[in-house]
């Protein structure tokens, strides 16, 4: 009977932190995309240290962070020269390890998360 409930425990634990884990990706690509409209300015590397900054809990690089931005008919823009009306796209991966290797065998818990946010420039 102990296997079968420290085994539901931790999986719905693991489970809770899968569901956090891909909020909080979520919460990252808002933060990136709203740094990137808020200061026509801001560069790259400010828009990824917005986002990475945002959800130390994950340990995100600069290679979990893409940013892009488009016009509104979908050519991209050179990151220096976004205007009104252009498109600040942020995109957010992730890898989620489950600390029971068995919910992986469950759910898709041991995949990649990809959450992207995009907002235009007002």
């Amino acid at each position: 009977m102990l296997p079968l409930l420290m085994a539901t425990t931790f999986g719905t634990m693991d489970l809770g932190r899968m569901v956090i884990a891909k909020e909080m990706c979520a919460y990252a690509a808002i933060v990136g995309a709203r740094t990137g409209i808020a200061n026509n300015t801001a560069s790259t590397s400010a828009v990824q240290t917005a986002a990475i900054n945002s959800v130390p809990m994950l340990k995100l690089t600069t290679s979990n962070v893409a940013v892009g931005a488009t016009t509104s008919g979908g050519a991209t823009v050179t990151w220096g020269s976004r205007t009104r009306g252009n498109t600040v796209t942020v995109t957010i991966s992730y890898t989620f390890t489950p600390l029971v290797p068995a919910i992986s065998k469950i759910t898709s818990a041991g995949k990649a998360y990809t959450v992207k946010s995009a907002m235009v420039i007002p």
